[in-house]
């Protein structure tokens, strides 16, 4: 039997580089099971426009380039060095003076190379032994995307906001779902780009969804980027308190298997159709509804999509 494999399990893909010097540390790979995305304050936005907000880039004003402090360090060595030679030609009739400054010469000739070899090769590399400079922090970006699409997509909508007098409260905010969801624009692709200002990589700009061709979609399925929905967990009341409850799909086919029954030929043919079924689970309370109410209720806490 093949070890279990959770199937909500996905790769995101993290890039920070400096705007100033341009350097871009390893790409750092991190695991999820879900995708926690902040709605925005506005009267009513689309999940789409949620993952835009999760995949943006964002501008960073208090971290420390690593480059640029090796650079610095680089340039204050250099300094250092001219100023110890200078005193090394003036204590020619001082030969214990000359023999310190000869040896801390070498010291600092011997942390230049270093220094100079990291900035070509690696200037994440460890250099406890060196007092590095502290520059001033500068301005980077920051931007995580999509690496590896899971088989099960999980979408946790934060709506938790700070009003001005400090209380926390629950954004109303409609958010607007599709059947069909297609996260290409929020993937990464075989190409990766280092440049602060633009994308780690893929479409430079937000697709147009749902609205796309066909072709699109088959593409995106091509890709493992299409999903469909399968489940939403909503709240109703306030930040402090509420009732949970679920919209779950069910395909018509999961409900001939479940019963045992045979496919008869209009059963048959509603499947081709992908006609699915979908049922409101409460805590006392099963019932089906149309997809139609799934799709307008906009107050989705969480979302769950199987990848086609």
């Amino acid at each position: 039997m093949p070890p279990f494999s959770n199937p909500l399990l996905g790769m995101a893909a993290s890039r920070i580089a400096c705007v100033k010097c341009g350097y871009t540390a390893a790409i750092r790979h991190f695991t999820f099971d879900n995708l926690s995305l902040t709605v925005p304050m506005v009267r009513q936005t689309t999940i789409e426009e949620c993952l835009a907000m999760y995949t943006i880039i964002d501008q960073l004003h208090d971290f420390k380039c690593q480059y640029c402090t090796v650079s610095v360090t680089l340039e204050q060595n250099k300094k250092t060095i001219k100023r110890r030679e200078a005193e090394l030609a003036s204590a020619g009739d001082n030969p214990k003076k000359a023999a310190k400054l000869t040896a801390l010469l070498a010291k600092l000739q011997s942390q230049q190379a270093r220094l100079q070899s990291a900035l070509v090769n690696n200037p994440e590399e460890d250099l406890k032994d060196i007092e590095l400079a502290n520059p001033s922090p500068g301005i980077s970006t920051k931007q995580t995307m999509i690496a590896r699409t899971p088989r099960i997509l999980v979408l946790h909508l934060s709506r938790s906001i700070f009003l001005p007098t400090g209380d926390a409260a629950k954004n109303p905010a409609h958010v607007a779902v599709q059947p069909l969801l297609d996260i290409s624009p929020f993937t990464t692709t075989g190409h990766i780009s280092k440049n602060a200002s633009k994308p780690i990589s893929g479409p430079p700009e937000i697709s147009a969804g749902l609205h796309s061709s066909s072709s699109s979609y088959a593409e995106a399925k091509r890709r493992n980027c299409l999903y469909r929905l399968c489940a939403v967990v909503l709240h109703a009341g306030n930040h402090n308190s509420g009732h949970f409850y679920a919209y779950r799909r069910v395909s018509l086919e999961s409900v001939i298997e479940r019963r045992g029954e045979s496919a008869s030929e209009p059963a048959q043919l509603l499947y081709e159709n992908d006609s699915a079924r979908w049922f409101m689970i409460s805590d006392t309370e099963t019932k089906e509804i149309p997809l139609s109410t799934v799709l307008s209720s906009g107050q989705s806490y969480l979302l769950f999509y199987e990848r086609l």
